[in-house]
């Protein structure tokens, strides 16, 4: 797969490990490039909800996207620096799924934010997201590149801004179930338990019963 990893001239994250990183990934075949951008001068390393950060976000995917296009790519994986690969076999499973779906695929994530909307799919490893957030690992294809490669023109962060999109089903973002990809400050593993084990979709919805439960409880309780 063709990956490319996005980093800025004051990350946090040593040049080093980012060389690590896309050695382990060409030893598996993968087609790496590191692109190195100038961080926006309110730069802190992370996005904190500035707009002048989220702009040059938006601005280097852009890059990457005319990058995939330039090389007829149909889709290529886009590793924001502060990203955590535990297991490089998500990838094959995200290409095999690209290169045989019958449907339309625009996004695929490796990893996201613990609070994503999911639902099952006719492959166990696979899901199909209605709300997904963080973009540290995501797969974009040429259909979304196609449609969304101009000049930002929301509001507020990108992804909460795509979330929007699939949520009104414009964009079809689907991900692994068992996710392989974390952002390496924000890694909350007990929150991957709670929502990513249940087999018929994200766990709020055992959440949500079990508080009905309570509500019910209450109700009868009252009424006696």
């Amino acid at each position: 797969m063709r990956i490319q990893i996005v980093t800025v001239d004051r990350s946090k994250r040593p040049p080093a490990d980012l060389e690590a990183l896309a050695a382990r990934l060409r030893a598996r075949g993968h087609d790496v490039v590191i692109w190195r951008f100038t961080a926006a001068d309110v730069y802190a390393g992370h996005s904190a909800g500035l707009d002048e950060v989220i702009e040059a976000i938006w601005t280097s995917d852009r890059a990457c996207f005319q990058h995939a296009r330039q090389q007829n790519a149909p889709y290529t994986l886009l590793l924001e620096d502060d990203c955590e690969l535990t297991d490089l076999d998500g990838i094959d499973v995200a290409e095999s799924f690209l290169r045989t779906h019958d449907g339309p695929v625009d996004l695929f994530f490796l990893g996201t934010s613990p609070n994503c909307w999911w639902s099952g799919t006719g492959d166990p490893r696979i899901v199909k997201y209605s709300h997904a957030y963080w973009w540290h690992a995501v797969v974009f294809t040429a259909s979304f590149i196609e449609r969304y490669e101009g000049p930002r023109t929301w509001k507020g962060g990108n992804d909460i801004q795509m979330a929007r999109l699939m949520a009104s089903g414009e964009i079809a973002a689907y991900g692994l179930r068992r996710q392989v990809a974390f952002q390496c400050d924000r890694r909350n593993r007990f929150a991957e338990r709670v929502l990513y084990r249940w087999p018929w979709g994200d766990g709020r919805w055992l959440a949500a019963a079990a508080l009905l439960g309570v509500f019910a409880w209450i109700a009868f309780r009252t009424s006696r």
